[in-house]
Formats: structure tokens, C-alpha cells, sequence
């Protein structure tokens, strides 16, 4: 049975104009002022995916949901001082890399020895960080559906974790993501790069509110020669909240890349997730587990 997300498609409510205002607010960096770019003219062009056409979205029909009750990038409604923060976002016991965001506005970044972990808008150019930013940025999930299109055309609060080589990482990087005001279109993004022979895990913590909330998330991770990366995230959304993303890593020689999701709320979350097993001798474990206690959806 085809689970379906009531409304009536209009997506001019979200314009090229509104999506190129929205990255020079940022300031944006070369290469996510052409990702912007050419996902806004493409979001325009391209239909939400059909539950009876296209396979992988077949169990649950988006093709109704009513973009126009969405606004894009809100904004932070929540501040308080570090230790606030901290607390506020479980991270007071953090001793490694971490952020914290509110509505997709950063209001926490400590980065620590062979971690560098910035908001994109945050990315210091000269640096390696920035360099693997910008050779790597929309490489692994590029902006071809609609979701994504629109994704890139409005994203706010990527956040970049980049390890250098040989960093053998052994606190979790941590971020955690919370969104709080209902009509709101989130559009995270992680990129992971590590260097040569390094060793980190992340854990990625989302959460919403009750309120009527689109999150359209995309995950990158690019593990380095001989590198091993683990990912791990919890998807602790509210019971209105709807979730469509995209998850891939693409592998460089001898590394290992292994994933968990967990979701434990949420109206209906889906998340494509995808392993590109470039590099010889790469591998990739993918695990999932869902607990439910309602009408929640999770795929």
C-alpha cells in the first residue's frame, strides 16, 4: 500500500531569485554559488517523484505534498551561552569535535587537533579543509530530483567535518541538528573527507519539534586511502515531520566506511542510501533499525 502526503504540488512558491538571495546572504563559496545556481534553474524544471512510476519511492506518494506551506531557511529562534548550548543539545559531555544548530543556523563549532569541522559558510579558503570543500562539494549526490534540486538550491547549514591524514580520531565528532518552528523547509548537509590512514567516527543527531516540518538532508562521505570512517545517525524527529534524503559515500583505496541509522520518530522518513565502492580493496557496511510506537514511516 502507498502511504500518501496530502497537499497539491505548487513549486513556484521557491524561485531561482529567492534561492540566489538566499546565497549571497551566505556568502556563498565558488562552488556552492554553482550548485545553488543550476539546482534552482533545474528545481523549477523537474516533477516530485511518482510513487507508480519510479521504484524507489513507490511506497510512499510525495508527489502531492504542497511545497507553499514550506519557508526555507528560518533561522536560528534559540540562543544561549556555550554551556547552555552544550547542555542544550547533549553535548555537554563532548570531549571531541562538535557542533551544534538550531534551525539550520550554527550556534556551536569546536573543532579539535586533525579535526576540522565547520558551517559551510564558516570554510576559511586557503585551507585543506577548503580545498577538499571545494573538489568534493555535490560530487557524491548530485541535484537530479526534485528533493535534492531543491536541496542545493536552498541549503543552509551544511556542515564540513574534514580529518587529516593519519589522524587517528578516537573521540566521536558529534553535530547535532534541531528544528523547532513548523513551516519550515530544512535542508541539511553533511560532507565528510578524511585524509590518508585516519580513523574517525561521526554521530549526527536530528530532532524537530510536533510542528509541520519538510527536511530534506543530503550525506557525503569521501574516506581517504586506507581511511576508516564510521557514521552513525539518529533520526529523532517530531510526528509531523516529513523526511526525504540522500545518502552516498564513494570509497577510495583500502578504506572502510560502515553505517548505522537509527530513527525512532518522524511522520515518514526516507533516505536513499547508497555505497560507490571505487577504490580496490574499499569496503562498506550499511545496517538500519527503526522503532516505531505509531503511524510513524521509514525506509
Amino acid at each position: 500500500m502507498t502511504s500518501v502526503v496530502e497537499g497539491a504540488a505548487r513549486p513556484q512558491a521557491f524561485s531561482p531569485a529567492a534561492s540566489a538571495e538566499l546565497g549571497k546572504t551566505l556568502a556563498d563559496t565558488p562552488r556552492m554559488a554553482a550548485l545553488r545556481a543550476a539546482a534552482a534553474e533545474r528545481a523549477g524544471r523537474v516533477a516530485l517523484p511518482d510513487a507508480r512510476r519510479e521504484r524507489p519511492w513507490k511506497y510512499v506518494d510525495f508527489s502531492l505534498i504542497d511545497l507553499e506551506r514550506y519557508t526555507p531557511a528560518i533561522g536560528a529562534t534559540w540562543d544561549g551561552n556555550e554551556a547552555q548550548v552544550l547542555d542544550h543539545f547533549g553535548l555537554a559531555q563532548a570531549q571531541g569535535a562538535c557542533l551544534a544548530q538550531h534551525n539550520s543556523a550554527t550556534v556551536l563549532s569546536r573543532g579539535i587537533d586533525g579535526v576540522t569541522i565547520n558551517d559551510f559558510s564558516q570554510v576559511e579558503a586557503g585551507t585543506a579543509a577548503a580545498r577538499h570543500f571545494e573538489a568534493n562539494l555535490g560530487n557524491a549526490v548530485p541535484a537530479e530530483s526534485k528533493f535534492m534540486a531543491l536541496h542545493y538550491a536552498f541549503l543552509r547549514g551544511g556542515v564540513h567535518v574534514d580529518v587529516a591524514d593519519n589522524a587517528e580520531v578516537t573521540e566521536p565528532v558529534r553535530i547535532s541538528r534541531e528544528y523547532a518552528d513548523a513551516g519550515q523547509l530544512a535542508t541539511p548537509h553533511t560532507l565528510i573527507t578524511t585524509g590518508a590512514n585516519s580513523r574517525v567516527t561521526v554521530i549526527e543527531d536530528y530532532r524537530s519539534d510536533d510542528g509541520d516540518i519538510l527536511v530534506l538532508p543530503a550525506v557525503e562521505v569521501f574516506p581517504g586511502p586506507g581511511s576508516q570512517v564510521r557514521y552513525i545517525t539518529l533520526h529523532r524527529w517530531g510526528a509531523s515531520t516529513i523526511v526525504a534524503g540522500e545518502q552516498r559515500t564513494i570509497t577510495d583505496r583500502d578504506s572502510e566506511f560502515n553505517s548505522v541509522s537509527v530513527v525512532t520518530g518522524g511522520r515518514v522518513v526516507k533516505v536513499h542510501i547508497i555505497g560507490s565502492l571505487e577504490g580496490r580493496g574499499s569496503s562498506s557496511e550499511v545496517l538500519g533499525l527503526c522503532l516505531g510506537n505509531g503511524n510513524e514511516y521509514a525506509d
